[in-house]
């Protein structure tokens, strides 16, 4: 467990971030994979599992390569506006080369670009809000004109991994905005383990002239349209995928 920065995790974060940054599970002294409950947040005082000197260079190494939203002013409490804050730690993290670390929710009242090879890691649950209701459609904030909540353009390797969109519509006849990812012209975009609930998109994960891209293990549920579509690209990998209701992928 450390504080780097002002960046603050438990361990049993710590573990989640080596398991999804280095693909590697964490062992204790007898041989026994460690699950997230085994280790305690060392803030409340209480005895806690302590690591190799191997580990924790790799909880070390592996939190010196993330920012957070947080550290550019996000609140993540899912009321207040923390887009600005997500913009300026995905440009630090393009800048820096790092990892954009998310753990709180973010409530997101405008379109964010991505222009460059980015990564965008979710723990705790974490999920970015859309800004949708029926007394402040999108349509009112961002125009109903092909813009989503995210868009990635004309680059490669862009990931995001464990991040939740989480939505407020109850009905299919709400007003909504285009995608909560819209990926145009690019290569290498990876989006798995993820979650969509009753967002206002017409579709969760859109590629639109898009190669070598993947869609996997990812959790979708009420959509307007289409959970995943796919228009004028080649080698689109949509697999592993839990997708509720009929419409659920269009090619």
């Amino acid at each position: 467990t450390s504080a780097i920065g002002v960046i603050r995790v438990s361990g049993r974060d710590c573990i989640e971030i080596v398991e999804k940054c280095f693909n590697r599970s964490l062992k204790d002294k007898k041989g026994n994979t460690l699950t997230h409950g085994y280790i305690v947040d060392p803030m409340t005082g209480k005895k806690v599992y302590v690591p190799s000197s191997y580990e924790e260079k790799q909880m070390q190494r592996a939190l010196l390569q993330f920012t957070k939203p947080e550290n550019f002013g996000a609140v993540g409490d899912g009321i207040t506006d923390d887009t600005d804050a997500v913009r300026a730690a995905i440009a630090a993290a393009v800048s820096d080369n790092k990892i954009v670390l998310l753990s709180q929710i973010y409530r997101i009242t405008d379109m964010i670009d991505i222009d460059d090879p980015v990564k965008i890691l979710g723990i705790n649950g974490s999920y970015f809000v859309d800004n949708w209701s029926e007394a402040n459609p999108w349509t009112s904030v961002i125009g109903y004109d092909y813009r989503p909540m995210f868009r990635v353009n004309s680059t490669h390797n862009v990931v995001f991994n464990g991040v939740g969109f989480k939505g407020t519509v109850t009905t299919s006849s709400a007003i909504n905005y285009v995608a909560d990812i819209m990926v145009n012209n690019s290569t290498d975009v990876d989006i798995v383990n993820c979650w969509f609930d009753s967002c206002a998109a017409n579709v969760n994960v859109w590629f639109n002239s898009c190669r070598n891209c993947h869609a996997n293990s990812n959790r979708i549920n009420y959509y307007k349209m289409h959970g995943i579509s796919a228009f004028s690209s080649r080698y689109i990998y949509i697999c592993n995928n839990i997708i509720t209701e009929s419409r659920c992928v269009e090619y």
